[in-house]
Protein backbone atom coordinates (compact mmCIF):
# COMPACT_ATOMS: atom_id res chain seq x y z
CA UNK A 1 0.00 0.00 0.00
CA UNK A 2 2.60 2.64 0.63
CA UNK A 3 3.94 2.06 -2.52
CA UNK A 4 1.03 2.54 -4.64
CA UNK A 5 0.77 5.59 -2.51
CA UNK A 6 3.97 6.90 -3.77
CA UNK A 7 3.38 6.16 -7.14
CA UNK A 8 0.27 8.37 -7.12
CA UNK A 9 1.93 10.49 -5.64
CA UNK A 10 4.83 10.26 -8.42
CA UNK A 11 2.20 10.12 -11.17
CA UNK A 12 -0.61 13.06 -10.20
CA UNK A 13 2.76 15.03 -9.65
CA UNK A 14 4.01 14.71 -12.99
CA UNK A 15 0.97 15.25 -14.68
CA UNK A 16 0.14 18.51 -12.80
CA UNK A 17 3.93 19.50 -14.22
CA UNK A 18 3.07 18.66 -17.36
CA UNK A 19 -0.57 20.30 -17.20
CA UNK A 20 -1.03 22.88 -14.91
CA UNK A 21 -4.44 23.74 -14.16
CA UNK A 22 -5.90 27.00 -12.32
CA UNK A 23 -8.24 25.46 -10.10
CA UNK A 24 -9.28 25.51 -6.36
CA UNK A 25 -9.69 23.14 -4.06
CA UNK A 26 -13.73 22.88 -4.55
CA UNK A 27 -13.39 22.99 -8.29
CA UNK A 28 -10.58 19.71 -7.90
CA UNK A 29 -13.18 17.98 -5.17
CA UNK A 30 -15.92 18.08 -8.23
CA UNK A 31 -14.05 17.07 -10.94
CA UNK A 32 -13.32 14.26 -9.36
CA UNK A 33 -16.43 13.06 -7.60
CA UNK A 34 -18.12 13.57 -10.83
CA UNK A 35 -15.54 10.80 -12.43
CA UNK A 36 -15.24 8.49 -9.29
CA UNK A 37 -19.31 8.85 -7.07
CA UNK A 38 -21.53 7.46 -9.78
CA UNK A 39 -19.21 4.29 -10.52
CA UNK A 40 -19.10 3.79 -6.49
CA UNK A 41 -22.88 4.59 -6.26
CA UNK A 42 -23.79 2.02 -8.57
CA UNK A 43 -21.75 -0.49 -7.07
CA UNK A 44 -23.79 -0.32 -3.69
CA UNK A 45 -26.59 -1.63 -5.21
CA UNK A 46 -25.24 -5.24 -6.10
CA UNK A 47 -23.24 -4.77 -2.74
CA UNK A 48 -26.53 -4.08 -0.74
CA UNK A 49 -28.42 -6.87 -2.64
CA UNK A 50 -25.73 -9.65 -1.79
CA UNK A 51 -26.05 -8.62 1.48
CA UNK A 52 -29.51 -9.20 1.84
CA UNK A 53 -29.30 -12.58 0.34
CA UNK A 54 -26.78 -13.49 2.44
CA UNK A 55 -29.04 -11.81 5.31
CA UNK A 56 -25.91 -9.51 6.39
CA UNK A 57 -27.11 -6.07 5.47
CA UNK A 58 -26.25 -3.04 8.03
CA UNK A 59 -27.98 -0.91 9.93
CA UNK A 60 -29.38 1.82 8.15
CA UNK A 61 -27.04 4.69 9.65
CA UNK A 62 -24.26 2.81 7.84
CA UNK A 63 -25.80 2.47 4.93
CA UNK A 64 -26.42 6.18 4.41
CA UNK A 65 -23.05 6.92 6.11
CA UNK A 66 -21.26 4.26 3.32
CA UNK A 67 -23.37 6.33 0.35
CA UNK A 68 -21.71 9.19 1.48
CA UNK A 69 -18.12 8.04 1.59
CA UNK A 70 -18.17 8.96 5.89
CA UNK A 71 -17.90 5.17 6.80
CA UNK A 72 -14.91 5.68 7.81
CA UNK A 73 -15.10 8.27 10.42
CA UNK A 74 -16.65 6.04 12.97
CA UNK A 75 -14.45 2.69 12.87
CA UNK A 76 -17.03 0.30 14.47
CA UNK A 77 -19.23 0.92 10.84
CA UNK A 78 -16.12 0.52 9.11
CA UNK A 79 -16.38 -3.02 10.44
CA UNK A 80 -19.78 -3.72 9.89
CA UNK A 81 -20.19 -2.31 6.71
CA UNK A 82 -20.57 -3.80 3.02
Amino acid sequence: VPWFFMLSGFVLFTAHLRRPKEEGVLEYVMRRSVSIYPLYAFSLLPAIALAKFADKVPSIGVLVAQSFLVQAWWPSWTEHAL
